[in-house]
């Protein structure tokens, strides 16, 4: 029987989203551990040292809200290192930037990765909405798949 991935990785800058995506994932996602940074190069470590264990991540473009550093730091490296590993697990993009979104999500699915994009709106009122139902579906799809 092969054990069942346990992290929820996601890549965010702005600190009330981020305090926003925790509530719901506390609350409703509590069975698994969540990692958040605003860094892309973390990311990718997090990711060459867990890939196994990662049940869904969720991934912003735009980082103009990191407190260190300009805005050379996208969602788009973190996009690009996975479209070169093999697909494991579930993509939710959540990015304004509908021009830099959408080559994610197509630099991803060519490489053959589920991806689903949540466009965030209105402050965090998205993340209830949207966000957080796409990350449910996309993880119980997964782990559903997993068990089998």
């Amino acid at each position: 029987m092969q054990l069942v991935p346990q992290l929820i990785a996601i890549l965010e800058d702005n600190t009330e989203r981020v305090a926003a995506m925790t509530l719901w994932l506390e609350r409703r996602l509590g069975m698994y551990e969540h990692f958040f940074t605003d860094d892309p190069y973390e990311m990718i470590r997090l990711l060459r040292e867990r890939m196994d264990d990662i049940v869904a991540i969720s991934l912003d473009h735009d980082l103009f809200d990191r407190a260190v550093g300009g805005t050379e730091l996208t969602g788009m490296m973190v996009a690009d290192f996975l479209a070169m590993q093999p697909p494991q697990f579930p993509i939710v993009l959540h990015t304004s930037n509908a021009r830099d979104g959408e080559t994610m999500k197509r630099i991803l699915r060519e490489a053959g990765w589920r991806v689903r994009v949540v466009t965030p709106f209105d402050d965090t009122t998205w993340v209830g909405n949207d966000w957080y139902p796409a990350m449910k579906k996309a993880i119980r799809r997964f782990v559903d798949r997993t068990e089998q």
